[in-house]
């Protein structure tokens, strides 16, 4: 479930340490930081900016992809879902929608208008049992078309915005969005200290931390900082990647079945199953038995199990511990469900099926269809398999 940032936070301050927010795009982003965070056991803050928000079908589709995939991942880390950079419009729509966590960011307003939005929204999110981030001096750069100059704060006007009970404060030290330029002055420590001095044991949040060089990094988090923000590094890297990929054609790459796994072989009997077919799980170690034979007649068993398409984890562990379970210890492959063969997978109907292929990679009659672990139909396989690697021995 999810969790306000609150209490992730006060220990990152008892404990000199930082949380990373890390803002999500889409579901492949979504996904990689859940499970990079479940894999470090680390808490996380899932950033949606509201461009963010929008392209991904509003906030109440977010929510309920979040949701579902920290059930499906099995997610037990704390997880919060925060709003980056709201308009007060923005925020009552989070509030509504089920996040755990908004900020406002009130830094272009007046400071009395920034002080009271930002009082009319602690109050909400008392009631919501939601944490509050408030923003005093814009951040450089540009986020969601709020366009800042890379200010610094005043610690007075952050005391008074702290003192309205929000959970964390972001106070702009000369820190920016985006990549930060060569003549770019670093980070003012002299005002971070100054907010620190009067702001007690708030959690600060260090907005634009792509590209600030770790020494400063840690000496923010020395005064105070317990939340760093980080979305243009994983731009660059998502983009870097994509283009890589794409330059290099692999796009237009399959992961088909390689010929050569057959070529080798007088016939390869490829057999389809899934991990909940129990006629499949009961005849595995009879393929097995099966595969003995075939060695001995110049051919090979290979496994399909159509629960292991595009290499899906749980798929392949759960198929393995089948495998296991019942001796049988012949290969077993997985590929691309866009693949020729993984559409061939795709559109069988019934399981399990088992079909003969020659070493021109030819199927060889029509797909057998149920168990081999009962005696009359692995006569009829065997009798069919024999057939096959006998027009091999004739075409030598």
């Amino acid at each position: 479930m999810l969790v306000t940032a609150k209490e992730m936070l006060e220990k990152a301050v008892a404990g000199h340490y930082a949380v990373g927010q890390f803002n999500i795009n889409n579901l492949e982003w979504t996904k990689a930081i859940l499970t990079t965070a479940q894999e470090l056991n680390s808490p996380v803050i899932l950033g949606v900016s509201e461009g963010a928000g929008k392209y991904m079908a509003g906030y109440k589709t977010v929510v309920g992809m979040v949701k579902g995939m920290m059930e499906e991942l099995n997610i037990t880390v704390p997880v919060a879902l925060h709003l980056d950079h709201g308009s007060y419009e923005g925020c009552l729509k989070c509030v509504e929608a089920g996040f755990s966590s908004i900020m406002f960011d009130g830094s272009h307003y007046p400071i009395e208008e920034n002080i009271a939005k930002t009082k009319e929204l602690v109050k909400i999110c008392a009631e919501h049992n939601m944490s509050l981030e408030a923003e005093v001096g814009s951040i450089g750069g540009e986020e969601d078309g709020v366009i800042g100059m890379g200010e610094c704060a005043d610690p007075n006007e952050c005391k008074a915005i702290a003192d309205l009970g929000v959970t964390m404060l972001a106070a702009g030290i000369g820190n920016i969005h985006g990549k930060y330029p060569a003549n770019w002055k670093g980070l003012s420590f002299e005002t971070l200290a100054a907010v620190k001095e009067l702001t007690g044991d708030m959690p600060l949040v260090l907005h634009g931390g792509t590209g600030i060089p770790a020494d400063m990094i840690k000496k923010a988090i020395s005064l105070g900082v317990a939340k760093i923000n980080v979305n243009t590094e994983c731009q660059l890297s998502f983009a870097d990647a994509t283009r890589k990929y794409i330059e290099a054609g692999k796009d237009l790459e399959g992961n088909d079945v390689d010929d050569s796994i057959f070529s080798a072989n007088a016939v390869t009997v490829v057999n389809f199953w899934f991990n909940g077919c129990k006629p499949c799980v009961a005849e595995l170690s009879k393929l097995n038995e099966l595969n003995e034979t075939l060695k001995g007649m110049g051919g090979e068993l290979i496994g399909i199990n159509t629960e292991t398409l595009d290499g899906n984890k749980s798929g392949i562990e759960e198929a393995l511990k089948l495998l296991e379970s019942q001796g049988a210890s012949y290969r077993n492959i997985y590929f691309d469900s866009d693949t020729e063969a993984g559409r061939y997978a795709g559109n069988i109907m019934a399981f399990p099926t088992t079909i003969l292929i020659d070493r021109n990679g030819n199927i060889v009659g029509e797909p057998f269809l149920g168990g081999i672990d009962n005696q009359d139909n692995y006569d009829q396989l065997l009798e069919q398999i024999n057939a096959v690697v006998a027009a091999d021995s004739n075409n030598k």
